[in-house]
Protein backbone atom coordinates (compact mmCIF):
# COMPACT_ATOMS: atom_id res chain seq x y z
CA UNK A 1 0.00 0.00 0.00
CA UNK A 2 1.32 3.35 -1.24
CA UNK A 3 1.25 6.22 1.69
CA UNK A 4 0.08 9.63 0.86
CA UNK A 5 -0.53 13.05 1.74
CA UNK A 6 -4.26 11.99 2.10
CA UNK A 7 -3.81 9.28 4.47
CA UNK A 8 -2.11 11.56 6.72
CA UNK A 9 -4.44 13.93 6.74
CA UNK A 10 -7.13 11.28 7.19
CA UNK A 11 -5.57 10.54 10.35
CA UNK A 12 -5.01 12.60 13.81
CA UNK A 13 -2.04 13.20 15.97
CA UNK A 14 -2.17 11.87 19.53
CA UNK A 15 -0.17 12.35 22.62
CA UNK A 16 3.20 9.83 23.00
CA UNK A 17 5.31 11.59 25.32
CA UNK A 18 6.84 14.80 26.70
CA UNK A 19 10.36 15.90 26.57
CA UNK A 20 12.19 18.22 28.20
CA UNK A 21 14.97 20.12 26.72
CA UNK A 22 15.83 22.55 30.38
CA UNK A 23 16.13 25.71 29.76
CA UNK A 24 16.06 25.73 26.25
CA UNK A 25 12.60 24.11 25.84
CA UNK A 26 10.18 21.54 25.24
CA UNK A 27 8.76 19.52 23.65
CA UNK A 28 5.80 17.04 22.49
CA UNK A 29 5.87 13.55 20.80
CA UNK A 30 3.09 13.01 18.29
CA UNK A 31 1.98 9.75 16.82
CA UNK A 32 -0.18 9.39 14.00
CA UNK A 33 -3.37 7.49 15.07
CA UNK A 34 -3.57 5.20 11.42
CA UNK A 35 0.33 5.31 10.57
CA UNK A 36 2.36 4.41 13.77
CA UNK A 37 5.69 5.06 12.28
CA UNK A 38 4.90 8.67 11.55
CA UNK A 39 6.00 10.94 14.67
CA UNK A 40 6.54 14.78 15.02
CA UNK A 41 7.92 16.66 17.88
CA UNK A 42 6.65 19.84 18.19
CA UNK A 43 9.00 21.68 19.93
CA UNK A 44 9.21 25.12 22.06
CA UNK A 45 12.25 26.97 22.23
CA UNK A 46 12.67 29.22 25.00
CA UNK A 47 16.04 31.16 26.06
CA UNK A 48 18.94 31.26 24.21
CA UNK A 49 17.76 28.35 21.67
CA UNK A 50 14.74 30.73 20.88
CA UNK A 51 16.99 32.83 19.89
CA UNK A 52 19.43 30.57 17.87
CA UNK A 53 16.85 29.14 15.93
CA UNK A 54 15.22 32.47 14.83
CA UNK A 55 11.69 30.95 16.09
CA UNK A 56 9.64 30.35 19.05
CA UNK A 57 8.01 26.70 17.89
CA UNK A 58 9.27 24.14 14.78
CA UNK A 59 7.72 21.16 14.37
CA UNK A 60 10.37 18.15 13.24
CA UNK A 61 8.76 14.54 11.27
CA UNK A 62 9.71 11.65 12.09
CA UNK A 63 9.80 8.14 10.56
CA UNK A 64 11.10 4.89 12.40
CA UNK A 65 12.26 7.61 15.30
CA UNK A 66 14.54 9.46 13.04
CA UNK A 67 13.91 12.60 11.82
CA UNK A 68 13.24 13.66 8.32
CA UNK A 69 13.60 16.65 6.41
CA UNK A 70 9.71 17.88 5.87
CA UNK A 71 6.32 15.89 5.81
CA UNK A 72 6.99 15.18 2.26
CA UNK A 73 10.14 13.37 3.18
CA UNK A 74 8.15 11.53 6.06
CA UNK A 75 5.89 10.04 3.58
CA UNK A 76 8.36 8.96 0.77
CA UNK A 77 10.27 7.17 3.66
CA UNK A 78 7.15 5.68 4.51
CA UNK A 79 6.80 4.22 1.23
CA UNK A 80 9.58 1.78 2.27
CA UNK A 81 9.54 -0.59 4.59
CA UNK A 82 11.28 -0.38 8.08
CA UNK A 83 14.67 -1.72 8.90
CA UNK A 84 15.30 -3.69 11.55
CA UNK A 85 18.50 -4.16 13.69
CA UNK A 86 19.56 -8.09 14.77
CA UNK A 87 18.62 -7.02 18.65
CA UNK A 88 15.04 -5.45 17.16
CA UNK A 89 14.54 -9.17 15.23
CA UNK A 90 15.73 -11.06 18.47
CA UNK A 91 13.55 -9.67 20.53
CA UNK A 92 10.24 -9.00 17.68
CA UNK A 93 10.69 -12.84 17.93
CA UNK A 94 9.37 -13.28 21.53
CA UNK A 95 6.94 -10.58 21.37
CA UNK A 96 3.53 -12.40 21.49
CA UNK A 97 -0.40 -10.91 19.83
CA UNK A 98 -1.42 -10.78 23.18
CA UNK A 99 -0.77 -8.15 25.58
CA UNK A 100 1.38 -8.87 28.29
CA UNK A 101 2.59 -6.33 30.89
CA UNK A 102 6.02 -4.82 29.82
CA UNK A 103 8.50 -5.32 32.48
CA UNK A 104 7.80 -8.45 33.39
CA UNK A 105 8.26 -9.53 29.55
CA UNK A 106 11.57 -7.09 29.38
CA UNK A 107 12.52 -9.26 32.64
CA UNK A 108 12.27 -12.59 30.99
CA UNK A 109 13.51 -11.78 27.38
CA UNK A 110 16.55 -10.51 28.92
CA UNK A 111 17.47 -13.06 30.58
CA UNK A 112 16.77 -15.27 28.02
CA UNK A 113 17.83 -13.61 24.86
CA UNK A 114 21.21 -12.30 27.12
CA UNK A 115 20.21 -8.81 25.96
CA UNK A 116 19.23 -5.48 27.18
CA UNK A 117 15.69 -5.33 25.55
CA UNK A 118 14.69 -1.48 26.00
CA UNK A 119 16.17 0.30 23.12
CA UNK A 120 14.49 -2.84 20.89
CA UNK A 121 11.51 -2.28 22.29
CA UNK A 122 11.57 1.35 21.72
CA UNK A 123 12.75 0.83 18.30
CA UNK A 124 9.70 -1.69 17.29
CA UNK A 125 7.68 0.75 19.07
CA UNK A 126 8.50 3.47 16.51
CA UNK A 127 8.17 1.41 13.46
CA UNK A 128 5.30 -0.21 14.37
CA UNK A 129 5.81 -3.43 14.93
CA UNK A 130 5.31 -3.03 18.42
CA UNK A 131 1.70 -1.49 20.16
CA UNK A 132 2.05 -0.18 24.03
CA UNK A 133 -1.31 0.54 26.47
CA UNK A 134 -1.20 1.80 29.70
CA UNK A 135 -3.47 0.17 31.77
CA UNK A 136 -4.71 1.22 35.40
CA UNK A 137 -2.35 -0.47 38.23
CA UNK A 138 -1.17 -0.19 41.77
CA UNK A 139 -0.12 1.77 43.25
CA UNK A 140 0.87 3.07 39.43
CA UNK A 141 -0.30 2.74 35.87
CA UNK A 142 1.74 -0.36 34.21
CA UNK A 143 2.77 -0.49 30.43
CA UNK A 144 1.49 -3.45 28.48
CA UNK A 145 3.03 -4.48 24.92
CA UNK A 146 1.65 -6.68 22.11
CA UNK A 147 3.22 -7.46 18.34
CA UNK A 148 1.30 -5.29 15.80
CA UNK A 149 -1.22 -6.97 14.07
CA UNK A 150 0.63 -8.09 10.19
CA UNK A 151 4.29 -8.56 12.40
CA UNK A 152 5.62 -12.34 12.20
CA UNK A 153 4.41 -14.54 15.09
CA UNK A 154 5.76 -14.54 18.60
CA UNK A 155 6.30 -17.09 20.86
Amino acid sequence: MTITLDDVKAGKLRDDGHMNYGPNGSGWLMQHSAIPRLTCIDRGYAGAARQAAGLPFERVWCVDGMPVASLEAAIDALNVPPVFTDEERTVLEHVPAEWVERVAFSERIAAKAGLPIGPALEGLHRKGALETALRPGEPFATVWIRRAPGEEAGE
